[in-house]
């Protein structure tokens, strides 16, 4: 069975992503997961890393795309080609602007027509790893509140001290 990511959303604190399940008889089965557990900093980072491709995507420049927050990014498969359109949000004077970038395909359809450049596909090859991760329940290590530290120079454990609330 063959898993392929449709949709990969981070807005608000909550993942979802939509996937289909291939099954070896032809047939496919859809799920949609919507988490409220942190991703891990890879995710977030796969996500962010798309900033530059979005705004040559829409024709500016990559310092445009500095403050875009990447909030979604849908994926189409056709005959096993990828293809994908990301959602970011452009903070803008008056408000937030929701760019949506036009589909492209990973490889043209014809000699003059777009496709996405192999550094923008490897980019959305990374979301689409993290969102399998996700899926399969790779997630940020939660804090545990504890009140030793590490000293940085030996590595030993520093317990504070209860009565003083110095370290001992």
């Amino acid at each position: 069975m063959t898993r392929q990511i449709r949709k990969v959303k981070y807005r608000d604190g909550t993942v979802t992503i939509v996937y289909e399940v291939l099954r070896d008889d032809e047939g496919q089965d859809k799920y949609t997961m919507e988490c409220s557990e942190q991703p891990t900093p890879a995710f977030h980072t796969a996500l962010r890393d798309l900033k530059g491709h979005v705004a040559v995507w829409v024709d500016q420049p990559v310092a445009w795309g500095r403050d875009l927050e990447i909030v979604g990014v849908t994926f189409t498969w056709s005959r096993d080609v990828m293809g994908a359109v990301v959602t970011a949000i452009k903070p803008v004077e008056c408000g937030a602007w929701c760019v949506n970038t036009p589909h492209l395909p990973a490889v043209a359809s014809s000699d003059t027509a777009p496709c996405l450049d192999g550094a923008c596909f490897r980019a959305l090859e990374q979301v689409i790893t993290q969102a399998e991760r996700y899926i399969d329940g790779d997630r940020a290590q939660g804090r545990l509140p504890l009140d030793a530290r590490i000293d940085p120079d030996t590595g030993e454990v520093i317990e504070p001290d209860k009565a003083t609330g110095t370290d001992g």
